[in-house]
């Protein structure tokens, strides 16, 4: 089920209210929801419940003006958990790539309702940051949307894993990837989060 939130946040839900566990899945950089679709046809689906978030900007989840920053996304999705989940139900986060920055503030920020943190491929370090950094590369948005759809559109005709990747690309709004470029480099310049 596709739920929107208050915050105009897009989540897919399996809508399971009395599991005492929600498991919530994180994407990476212009990547939306979709890199986790098989999580609705595996036994977490039958076990917990289960958000597959939509971080603003991405997937179906429109830019926000005011929440800007990838510190913003944090801040967000930590409103967003602690208004979805039910009294008593610990939290689960699962992240990839620079959705998982956002992850461990989420953590910070939730302290013991914390149960688990599962950081895949974290762009948690300057060396991390292969994709996230592209658009400063670049002096304009637009140079940069137009190189790296083509990058990955190339990739994609080889690699299976790129063949997602790029449907998400499609949804991602460049400026939304600009701003989380350029907003992870103070965290991730001197590996302060790695």
């Amino acid at each position: 089920m596709l739920i929107k939130t208050k915050h105009n946040v897009f989540l897919r839900t399996n809508n399971k209210v009395d599991c005492k566990q929600s498991i919530w899945f994180l994407h990476g950089f212009a990547d939306s929801g979709l890199a986790y679709k098989e999580v609705f046809s595996s036994t977490l689906n039958q076990d917990f419940a289960v958000y597959v978030v939509d971080l603003p900007g991405f997937g179906v989840s429109p830019l926000q003006p005011d929440c800007p920053s990838i510190k913003d996304h944090a801040e967000l999705m930590s409103k967003i958990i602690k208004e979805e989940i039910n009294k008593g139900q610990t939290v689960s986060i699962v992240s990839h790539s620079l959705g998982s920055l956002i992850g461990t503030w989420i953590c910070q920020e939730l302290g013991s309702k914390i149960s688990y943190f599962f950081n895949i491929e974290g762009n948690l370090t300057e060396a991390d940051s292969y994709f996230s950094s592209k658009p400063l590369k670049y002096n304009t948005t637009q140079a940069f949307s137009e190189a790296f759809n083509e990058e990955v559109f190339h990739r994609a005709k080889d690699e299976e894993r790129y063949k997602r990747y790029y449907s998400s690309l499609r949804f991602a709004n460049v400026q939304g990837m600009e701003n989380w470029s350029r907003s992870s480099q103070e965290f991730v310049k001197g590996n302060k989060c790695g």
